[in-house]
């Protein structure tokens, strides 16, 4: 079993996490985020692991996009 990614290395991962939701960075940071990932298995890990904890994350993220749907459309 491999150990946790350091916290560095998690933060790091985050950090580019954050970029990449943004569509217009799609275009900037492919490359630079797969360099980082060849760096080390620690990296790697820590992408890894922050994809696999975003996963819980995604029924919040529609359900808070159509709540301001909702909320914005009662004013139109």
């Amino acid at each position: 079993m491999t150990s946790k990614p350091g916290f560095a290395a998690l933060q790091q991962a985050a950090n580019w996490y954050a970029k990449i939701q943004d569509v217009a960075s799609l275009q900037t940071y492919p490359a630079a985020l797969q360099h980082w990932l060849e760096e080390s298995q620690e990296n790697q890990q820590a992408w890894q692991y922050v994809l696999n904890i975003s996963q819980h994350f995604t029924p919040l993220r529609e359900y808070g996009a159509q709540a301001l749907y909702l909320r914005f459309s009662i004013f139109n």
